[in-house]
């Protein structure tokens, strides 16, 4: 069974309890429509697990099968200098068909932020290297694929549904 590499730790993209008692990592995509698929699950597991679950979402743009994944992700990161990197994330999956310049304009508007400040952060070099050191990292932590989810550092295995996901976050807590 393949584990993190690297611990979870305050610099990720967390949502929820600090310090964590039960994690929950993602290794995912914005132009993976899997992925966006699964958004909600993680959004449902977090409510149910509320006050137990941090979830950690780490970029793993597979640039091959979606060329517009490493410039999302560099969005979505360039969106995190202003705080938004959760809205951005959402509204990255939620709009993943969708993507070009204007209409991440048009999101950063939507969320308050000027969609020339994002653009240009996101086509910094520093933001491009935080992104290839998450898929890097994500490599040598065994994803070959995406959606690919750690429970408690070790990488899951099971059917990606609410109860076998609980299940194991659960069989961890005990």
């Amino acid at each position: 069974m393949s584990q993190l590499i690297t611990a979870v730790s305050e610099k990720d993209h967390y949502l929820g309890a600090w310090p964590p008692v039960l994690t929950l990592v993602e290794y995912g995509d914005y132009q993976c429509p899997v992925c966006g698929r699964f958004a909600p699950l993680v959004k449902q597991l977090h409510q149910h697990l509320r006050g137990k679950l941090t979830f950690v979402f780490r970029h793993f743009p597979l640039q091959k099968a979606h060329p517009f994944a490493l410039q999302m992700a560099c969005v979505a990161e360039a969106a995190d200098f202003f705080q938004r990197f959760w809205q951005m994330h959402e509204m990255l999956f939620r709009n993943a068909s969708l993507y070009s310049s204007e209409k991440i304009s048009q999101y950063a508007s939507l969320l308050g932020l000027e969609g020339e400040d994002i653009l240009k952060i996101a086509e910094a070099r520093d933001t491009k290297l935080r992104v290839e050191e998450q898929f890097k990292d994500g490599v040598a932590s065994g994803v070959n694929g995406i959606p690919c989810f750690f429970v408690q550092g070790h990488r899951y295995e099971g059917d990606i549904s609410f109860d076998h996901i609980l299940r194991a976050l659960m069989q961890c807590h005990l």
